[in-house]
């Protein structure tokens, strides 16, 4: 019984010189004021392109950063060095827009955009819309014809 209180004795005076630092570790923040770079993105009609994933390439076009934009279409990135950097984003209907944003040596940010349209011309959504309201038509006169002969 009195060598196990002195082996108990050995370990805590071990335990006390080497410091608890050796056994356990732990995590925690450190709160850092840095100026972020905050693209929005939206439709032509103001509505914003919520919850859209966005890749962020750096200037060399390795990806810096996959994320998602918020409810309001923006997405923020810190980007660690100078040169253009790209924040890409594909709504998954045709919708894609490139923000390009020019970091200078001094950290200032530039940036400007390059949005594509959906690829259907104006004049094939005139016919479209024209054959679908001509089918639309047919449909009713149709619907009516026949309600006509069963009465």
């Amino acid at each position: 019984m009195a060598h196990r209180a002195q082996f108990q004795r050995a370990v805590l005076m071990a335990l006390a010189l080497v410091g608890s630092d050796a056994f356990a570790h732990g995590a925690g923040f450190q709160r850092e004021t840095i100026a972020a770079t905050v693209v929005r993105f939206g439709y032509s009609t103001g509505e914003p392109m919520g919850d859209t994933d966005v890749i962020v390439r750096a200037p060399d076009q390795s990806i810096a950063l996959r994320t998602r934009t918020d409810r309001d279409g923006r997405v923020a990135f810190v980007p660690a060095a100078p040169g253009e950097w790209r924040a890409e984003i594909d709504d998954g209907l045709g919708h894609e827009v490139t923000a390009t944003v020019q970091v200078a040596d001094d950290g200032a940010a530039t940036v400007r955009g390059e949005a594509t349209q959906l690829a259907i011309p104006q004049s094939a959504l005139l016919l479209l819309l024209a054959a679908s309201l001509l089918g639309n038509i047919v449909q009713a006169v149709r619907g009516r014809a026949r309600h006509g002969a069963s009465h």
